[in-house]
């Protein structure tokens, strides 16, 4: 268990062979940084829990991840409390097709950029905005599925003033206030 560390070097772990990173650091409950700017996830098919409930975690370098492969970010970075701010412009969802809970509970996350997100391939995303109670500002996906309806975490406003709740294909594409 993680429970008790502060401090992890990862700059030596060749990941490049990885294709499952669940719950890597999970529990990681006193972990403050995480710089894993070094990790090759190119051949990683999932990320299911990966930084869940790593509850005082406040700056995390994920800068460089490449997803393109990962289906399942179930939970990803649920419960990271500190984070006030989260890059996640590098990511390739493409293939992602289990979305559910990605972002629920980052209860600091100040403001989400996932306009660059395909999320065509996604069949579940229920809870992936649940929980952010500090959220001011969030820029949807381009495309997300038509069969399914995200579900924001409070009712947002449109640059050009429209409401809504949901993510659907009749949302607009810009950014929510």
């Amino acid at each position: 268990k993680l429970k008790n560390v502060q401090t992890i070097d990862v700059s030596t772990i060749n990941s490049n062979r990885t294709k499952d990173m669940r719950y890597m650091f999970c529990y990681a409950e006193n972990l403050g940084t995480l710089d894993l700017s070094s990790f090759d996830t190119s051949n990683v098919t999932t990320m299911e829990g990966m930084f869940s409930r790593a509850y005082n975690l406040t700056s995390l370098d994920i800068s460089s991840f490449n997803t393109e492969n990962v289906t399942n970010m179930y939970g990803m970075f649920y419960m990271n409390q500190k984070l006030t701010t989260l890059n996640v412009s590098s990511f390739d969802p493409s293939n992602l097709q289990d979305a559910r809970a990605i972002f629920q509970k980052c209860s600091s996350l100040k403001e989400l950029d996932i306009s660059n997100f395909d999320m065509s391939s996604v069949t579940n995303a229920s809870g992936i905005f649940t929980g952010l109670t500090s959220i001011q500002k969030i820029k949807t996906p381009v495309t997300y599925p038509s069969s399914v309806a995200i579900a924001l975490p409070t009712t947002f406003h449109t640059t050009s003033g429209v409401s809504y709740s949901t993510l659907n294909s009749s949302s607009p594409t810009e950014t929510w206030i």
